[in-house]
């Protein structure tokens, strides 16, 4: 007796076993949004063990995902799907697993880094899913304010790199966010001086053909002229600070 077949091409009964995949995620997910660490006073615990621990359980997802999207593709492979999902969610247990382990003494930074980074795999593993499904797995609102929009299935192989490239400690997990809230104060610094800048010298160039204009509706340049020279030092410190 052949499956019903519905309009992507995978059979119902391999989109319900998806679907149970998918509530699966959702669970997981709901357990790592909640993790604030363990009480443990794991001395022993090492930041940089722990990233390749997670280093190796998102790679060996990121195969079986992609071997799962081949699958999914017209004509769409029902037995390989119904094989590849409780691979998949295995891998994804491990990596929630292994995210539990991280104990307080840790960092409050660092813990909300690591799993920010793993509950945006996880939210971007249940989109995909969804895009093979006619009835969609349900994320919750609060889930959704929580994460960025995401939609597209390229979407979970950026958040794999990023797992891969979580802060070691809290230190480094303090370092990444400084950088990307002070990267943008650095750029605007940047091109307000550098407008500045702009400005005063052509006031400059204009003063020296012609000393007698005197008016008042003239624009007046923030940089003084004997401070043009230390304004340009500035100018090229917040340049390498861009950097």
């Amino acid at each position: 007796m052949s499956s019903a077949v519905v309009a992507n091409d995978i059979a119902k009964e391999t989109q319900e076993y998806l679907h149970a995949a998918g509530l699966n995620v959702i669970v997981l997910l709901e357990h790592a949004r909640k993790f604030e660490g363990t009480d443990e006073n794991n001395s022993g615990f090492s930041g940089q063990t722990f990233s390749k621990v997670i280093h190796d359980i998102v790679t060996a997802v990121d195969q079986e995902v992609t071997r799962f999207i081949i699958a999914c593709k017209p004509p769409a492979l029902d037995a390989e799907i119904r094989a590849l999902c409780p691979k998949i969610n295995a891998g994804l247990f491990q990596l929630v697993q292994h995210f539990g382990r991280i104990p307080k003494i840790a960092g409050r930074t660092y813990l909300v880094e690591v799993r920010r980074a793993v509950c945006k795999a996880l939210v971007a593993m249940v989109l995909l899913i969804n895009t093979f499904l006619d009835v969609k797995v349900e994320l919750s609102s609060a889930i959704m304010a929580d994460m960025p929009y995401m939609s597209s299935t390229g979407v979970f192989w950026e958040h794999c790199k990023e797992l891969k490239q979580i802060p070691v400690d809290n230190r480094a997990a303090v370092l990444t966010i400084w950088q990307s809230v002070v990267s943008g104060l650095v750029k605007d610094a940047a091109e307000e001086l550098d407008e500045s800048l702009t400005e005063s010298e052509n006031q400059t160039t204009k003063d020296g053909d012609d000393e007698e204009s005197d008016s008042m509706d003239e624009f007046s340049p923030d940089i003084p002229k004997d401070r043009i020279e230390e304004a340009r030092t500035m100018y090229k410190l917040i340049l390498s600070a861009k950097q």
